[in-house]
């Protein structure tokens, strides 16, 4: 959902797609990562934000696929911010 917000609001420039990948950003790294011990939590519950499970890997979920959201979250906000950078300098 962190990429998939990022590139709507880059391909679409509605400010509703960047709001959301805010809030989805903030829960992440309020209630889904775990500070003390690595990784992510699979699963939080949406009221209160806590773990429904402290495992973190699995067959069908391994540390490559929240590395890779990191990743392409890492580069999508260095072009926005490099595109902020180059309408500044052109003004």
């Amino acid at each position: 959902m962190l990429v998939a917000t990022l590139l709507a609001y880059r391909w679409s420039r509605k400010p509703r797609y960047l709001a959301a990948f805010a809030r989805q950003f903030d829960w992440v790294w309020i209630h889904q990562i775990d500070h003390e011990g690595g990784d992510w939590f699979e699963a939080t519950a949406w009221r209160d934000g806590r773990p429904l499970s402290f495992v973190k890997g699995h067959e069908w979920k391994d540390p490559y696929h929240g590395a890779r959201a990191l990743m392409e979250v890492s580069r999508g906000l260095a072009a926005l911010l490099g595109e902020a950078t180059s309408a500044g300098a052109h003004r």
